[in-house]
């Protein structure tokens, strides 16, 4: 459980690193699978 966690606040940082034009393509991402899927 704590290397889940480990895992996600890494992930956190990642995307602070990368700022708003990563979240909005993960976004995009995100939205193009759960239609694509369907």
């Amino acid at each position: 459980m704590g290397e889940e966690k480990k895992k996600i606040s890494t992930h956190s940082a990642y995307i602070n690193t990368r700022g708003p034009k990563y979240i909005f393509h993960r976004q995009m991402i995100i939205t193009t699978l759960s239609v694509s899927s369907q």
